[in-house]
């Protein structure tokens, strides 16, 4: 991780946090650093900051803030909305939704994948752990909102809050369609075992279009880390032009 997350309950006095637990092992142990070093740290929906350490011994590092570091926030402006995946799987794509701020992630429990609900990776406090480490390795300020969504008819109920693609690798090109930043985007990814013939029929009928990233059938965690990495290089392109 190259970045500390400091959170509201971490403030000492004004400017000043003290860090204990992980996060203080991390800086002593891994980042190595002591009195007086610099630290890059992440004050949470607020920015990125550089840090001093101005206290430091076996259960805390006090850091104060110092000048804020003006690296363009994440903000890709997309929800995206999974068919629950293994826990392994589920625990990357919680991890790169954290690294890359993305707005809202949520879970669909069909079929079999409804028995992974009760793996530790989609406890609340556990999969916002795994957010926070994301963040913590790219230096991303804002935290994604996660959601189980157990309604039959979720796609109703998701379309309110943007625009709908669906991932499938027949879809046309990602690279090919015209995308337009100025709304919010809703990207659905199916089971690795692929969308159902009821799912191609449901998109068809709403009017939901088929977006592809290759030809290939790339495992979820893969698919997701191509889009996330894709939309922040079409957005950037876009702000250039």
């Amino acid at each position: 991780m190259n970045w500390i997350l400091v959170f509201p309950k971490d403030k000492a006095r004004e400017s000043v946090y003290s860090i204990r637990g992980d996060r203080h092992t991390h800086i002593h142990s891994i980042l190595k650093k002591g009195l007086g070093d610099s630290l890059k740290l992440i004050l949470l929906e607020k920015g990125q900051f550089w840090g001093r350490i101005e206290f430091q011994n076996q259960e805390e590092t006090v850091v104060s803030l110092e000048s804020p570091i003006l690296y363009p926030a994440n903000d890709l402006g997309l929800t995206t909305v999974c068919i629950l995946p293994r826990p392994q799987t589920g625990k990357k794509i919680l991890h790169l939704a954290g690294c890359y701020g993305v707005d809202s992630l949520f879970w669909i429990p069909d079929g079999k994948s409804k028995e992974y609900l009760t793996s530790p990776t989609y406890n609340q406090n556990q999969s916002i752990k795994y957010i926070q480490e994301g963040m913590m390795q790219s230096g991303n300020f804002r935290l994604t909102k996660i959601e189980i969504k157990r309604e039959s008819d979720w796609i109703t109920k998701l379309s309110p809050l943007g625009n709908i693609f669906a991932m499938d690798r027949t879809g046309q090109s990602i690279r090919k369609m015209d995308l337009s930043f100025e709304e919010k985007k809703i990207f659905l990814f199916g089971p690795e075992s692929g969308w159902k013939t009821r799912d191609y029929e449901s998109f068809k009928d709403k009017g939901i279009p088929l977006i592809s990233l290759s030809s290939v059938n790339l495992r979820t965690e893969y698919a997701y880390a191509a889009l996330l990495h894709e939309i922040s290089v079409l957005k950037t392109e876009s702000t250039r032009n």
